[in-house]
């Protein structure tokens, strides 16, 4: 879950920043517009999801370990509905 002004701040960078989320396992891989993906992971950093282990940032793609599978794809499509994707 997600601290009450920390989800507000996740989600406006969400809507500008993610292209895409997906997972596999316990493997969130988040795609975003290129040279954004550490501004991303920062807020996800500081967000501080019990569920979520870490993150890697690349240019445009971050790889987040969460906890456990389930974790892992209620962590993905939560951060699609947060973005505004279906």
């Amino acid at each position: 879950s997600l601290a009450n002004g920390a989800g507000q701040r996740l989600a406006a960078v969400l809507a500008r920043e993610l292209v895409s989320a997906a997972h596999g396992g316990t493997t969130v891989v988040l795609r975003t517009r290129p040279g954004h993906a550490n501004a991303l992971a920062i807020q996800l950093d500081r967000a501080g999801i019990d569920d979520v282990l870490g993150t890697i940032a690349g240019d445009d793609t971050i790889f987040v370990a969460a906890r456990t599978a389930r974790d892992a794809e209620r962590f993905a499509r939560h951060l699609r509905e947060l973005a505004g994707h279906r």
